[in-house]
């Protein structure tokens, strides 16, 4: 099999059916793929389709499309995406918040992560990992306390995903 070509049991021809072009969840398997194998190129052709075919991702869709983004370096482009955004929710701030965190721009995280609260927007377990992750990278330990006691608070406080950060 030839990762070009082929991502698991989808051809990457085949996602130019009108079928799966609909199917959001088979979709964001594909993006999500794309993103653990860094196949930058295969993602940014998938979303391109996308665009061409009138189809604009939904929410749930442009999640995915950041965290790839992100996951292969492309914070820029994660953010340009991002901002053009006409709703957000709480997985959308934290897959810019970590995206930030992964390619090594913890002051952006933070402010990130601030901005989410801001508008509303409640952190869950994985947001407060990029934040105390940025904060340990910063050397802003009394921010990152005041994090892990705002994840106490939120009752995730002993969630393993984060804790080892604090350590």
């Amino acid at each position: 099999m030839k990762a070009n070509k082929e991502i698991g049991p989808v051809k990457f021809q085949s996602i130019k059916s009108n079928h799966m072009l609909r199917d959001t969840n088979a979709l964001a398997h594909v993006i999500q793929t794309y993103a653990k194998t860094k196949l930058l190129r295969r993602g940014k052709q998938l979303h391109t389709l996308l665009i061409c075919a009138g189809h604009t991702p939904c929410t749930f869709l442009t999640n995915h499309l950041l965290n790839m983004y992100s996951k292969c370096g492309e914070i820029d482009h994660a953010l340009k995406l991002f901002d053009t955004m006409p709703q957000r929710n709480s997985a959308s701030w934290t897959a810019m918040s970590s995206g930030f965190s992964q390619n090594s721009k913890f002051s952006e995280a933070m402010t990130t992560f601030r901005a989410m609260r801001i508008y509303g927007e409640v952190p869950i377990q994985f947001a407060f990992s990029s934040a105390i992750k940025a904060c340990a990278s910063l050397g802003s330990i009394e921010t990152g306390k005041q994090l892990h006691c705002l994840a106490l608070k939120s009752g995730i406080g002993s969630e393993l995903s984060y804790s080892w950060v604090v350590i």
